[in-house]
């Protein structure tokens, strides 16, 4: 048996039969490591998973509580997700990091549709975890905009849960990749390089979810001495191959057109690698191309992108979290989590 599981186990069968009552203070990490001769790394996987399956809980300056082990049993988590063909891969792990996290917890997770929860509201009494892109739609003009009817329906009818988060929803515990810093991270990395004509592409460089993207993008060219030129930000509302042509024949047309361009989403930097293919543009010699997403297929594109992976998985992981705070009593009403993104360096810079 391994180091952590000598001492998780008997600590959840003391929990499950009750020595250790519900309410107590649990052990401090210091406390763990002393009493059972392991190291922090040990004792941190022990409470881990510990407070995966619902026994323990965080009671803020309390520290670590047991949680009564027959409170959760039998909860469901409803999981409502876009569906759409832009967001398949996110989508796909996020409920990787879901059904992870439910082999070891007493509650079920389950995928639902907006329309059932717009439909059956009145019967649902289980947890419900909400993608914060469900009340985004576009106006005539393909601007992002946010429907405030859905959203005041969804969120006072359910308590939800927030994932995907690209602000802080004041009231709604939430949870998100912090968009700033991915693009900071990444534009810096880029100007690091020597690029200093650097484009932007998104559906939308100044709207809601993609203006953090676009801040994290302006101050890091700014502040790594390149210049700011605005007629290298191009959007694509659409987000169709017919666009994303159409705006690198028009980048690439000018009198100084961009060394690299950096887009708001993996999806499009596989478009604009298409679109060297075919016009015989070498990357990353001729021209630099990064995304945003990690998606499955950007690992093995031709050549390898270079992107931002947003940690959906560890996403579900929080949202999870706070739902089982919110279960062990805590009000997790004003939490605000943002996951540091990580750079994932291939072949296209």
């Amino acid at each position: 048996m391994t180091k952590w599981g000598q001492v998780y186990k008997p600590l959840k069968a003391a929990i499950l039969g009750k020595k250790l009552k519900a309410g107590e203070s649990f052990y401090t990490l210091d406390t763990l490591c002393e009493k059972y001769n392991v190291s922090k790394i040990t004792a941190r996987r022990v409470l881990r998973e510990l407070k995966l399956e619902g026994l323990l809980s965080s009671a803020g300056r309390r520290g670590t509580v047991v949680t009564d082990p027959g409170k959760n049993k039998g909860k469901n988590i409803l999981v409502c997700l876009p569906s759409s063909s832009d967001v398949d891969n996110s989508v796909y792990k996020y409920f990787q990091g879901f059904y992870h996290i439910e082999k070891n917890c007493p509650f079920k997770i389950f995928p639902v549709q907006l329309k059932y929860l717009q439909e059956k509201y009145k019967r649902i009494n289980d947890e419900v975890v909400l993608s914060a892109g469900l009340w985004v739609g576009e106006d005539k003009d393909g601007n992002a905009i946010e429907d405030i009817t859905k959203f005041n329906f969804l969120t006072s009818k359910f308590n939800p849960v927030l994932i995907g988060s690209y602000k802080n929803f004041n009231g709604i515990p939430s949870v998100g990749s912090d968009y700033y810093k991915g693009f900071y991270d990444m534009t810096a990395f880029v100007v690091g390089k020597g690029h200093k004509d650097v484009a932007f592409v998104s559906p939308g460089h100044i709207q809601l979810r993609h203006a953090p993207r676009f801040k994290g993008f302006f101050d890091a060219l700014t502040e790594g001495g390149a210049p700011f030129r605005p007629e290298l930000l191009k959007s694509n509302p659409k987000r169709d191959a017919e666009g994303i042509k159409q705006i690198m024949n028009e980048l690439l047309s000018l009198p100084r057109p961009p060394s690299a361009v950096i887009c708001s989403s993996d999806n499009f930097a596989l478009m604009i690698l298409d679109y060297c293919e075919e016009k015989g543009i070498k990357v990353p010699d001729d021209l630099a191309v990064t995304g945003y997403d990690n998606i499955g297929i950007s690992s093995i594109s031709a050549p390898p992108l270079t992107t931002i992976d947003g940690r959906v998985e560890l996403q579900s992981r929080m949202v999870v979290h706070l739902l089982e705070k919110r279960m062990g009593g805590i009000d997790i009403s004003d939490e605000y989590v943002k996951i540091d993104p990580v750079l994932v360096i291939r072949n296209t810079v």
